[in-house]
């Protein structure tokens, strides 16, 4: 199970150093296909699901962790729509999130990048247009 976790987490740290130079086009498109495939899946989803319950109940899960756990058609709508709303935010990848101006005139901005903050120094031939 370790194992299997640490492969999963280093596949996703991968995919996200992906996410982070695709265009923001294609990330949205990818997130209503997501919302939609919720969607369209609902039924398979709920079946997968109560198995998921079943396994839980019998190994002694809380009736209130059952009920997190448990999805309805109501959840999985509530999810895809979720999703729909993240697709419509704007993409903070490359945001300016602060600039500054040095006494030299040097302009520093920092921008929002992939899971950290890194400082980026535009070149001194702005400071001059």
């Amino acid at each position: 199970m370790q194992n299997e976790l640490l492969i999963k987490g280093t596949l996703a740290k991968n995919a996200s150093y992906k996410l982070s130079v695709t265009d923001t086009e294609i990330k949205d498109k990818a997130l209503l296909a997501i919302a939609d495939a919720l969607e369209a899946n609902c039924e398979r989803i709920l079946t997968a699901n109560q198995a998921d319950l079943d396994n839980a109940e019998k190994n002694g899960m809380t009736k209130a962790m059952l009920d997190r756990l448990r999805l309805t058609k109501e959840r999985i709508s509530s999810m895809a729509e979720g999703v729909r709303q993240v697709a419509a935010l704007p993409d903070p990848i490359g945001e300016i999130i602060d600039e500054w101006e040095r006494p030299n005139g040097l302009k520093i901005a920092k921008k929002s990048s992939y899971g950290s903050y890194r400082n980026h120094i535009r070149s001194t031939a702005e400071r001059y247009g």
